[in-house]
């Protein structure tokens, strides 16, 4: 039996990418909106996506409120018991393993790639 844990996301960045303090390895948070429904039942899930290492670097330098991504990953599941707590509280996380950039809100900066071009 083939085992299949992954995700893909695409939508616009809500706020800028959050970089964030993690035992010397590159981590920064994503919150993507996306949208589902049509007309006036048209709704907005927010989803908060990690991701890790140079990607993590990436994002968090060039991402911007706004800004379209497409993000690919995977799902982890992590299990912790709050202190005075009797059972133990089960989360489900987002990892984000690759994110493409879209296009960008017309106030941000230039691309990684246009800046490369540009140097």
């Amino acid at each position: 039996m083939i085992n299949i844990n992954n995700f893909q996301v695409q939508g616009n960045l809500a706020r800028d990418a959050q970089a964030l303090n993690s035992s010397g390895k590159a981590r920064t948070r994503l919150v993507v909106a996306t949208n589902y429904g049509f007309g006036d039942s048209q709704k907005v899930d927010y989803l908060d996506i990690t991701v890790f290492g140079t990607t993590a670097e990436n994002a968090a330098k060039y991402l911007k409120k706004g800004a379209e991504v497409h993000v690919e990953g995977h799902i982890s599941q992590n299990k912790y018991t709050p202190e005075g707590a009797d059972a133990p509280v089960y989360t489900l996380e987002l990892i984000g393993d690759s994110v493409q950039y879209g296009r960008k809100p017309a106030a941000q900066s230039e691309t990684p790639a246009a800046e490369a071009v540009a140097a």
